[in-house]
């Protein structure tokens, strides 16, 4: 998450759905929902699953090819949680 996180604007677009990663910057302009419904959820703001399974069979097949890659743990992530649980205790 530490990585898509960065992907959260006009330039570079990337949604996350379950386990899975889609850069749909070329597809934003496009989007019958247009571009602000997608930033809304870019960066991994929100999980698009359910969002998913609202689009249509065509609609889903669009998104399989945007996929880049699917979310594994990330350094980052376990380093932030430790250091909020280090200031809990304190």
């Amino acid at each position: 998450m530490c990585q898509v996180r960065r992907h959260n604007h006009a330039e570079s677009a990337w949604l996350v759905a379950g386990d899975a990663m889609y850069d749909v910057t070329s597809y934003m302009n496009s989007h019958p929902g247009g571009v602000e419904s997608i930033l809304r959820k870019a960066g991994g703001a929100q999980d698009c699953s359910k969002a998913l399974l609202f689009h249509s069979k065509a609609g889903i097949k669009a998104w399989k090819k945007y996929k880049v890659g699917k979310l594994r743990d990330c350094k980052c992530d376990t380093e932030d949680s430790s250091i909020h649980e280090e200031m809990n205790q304190h």
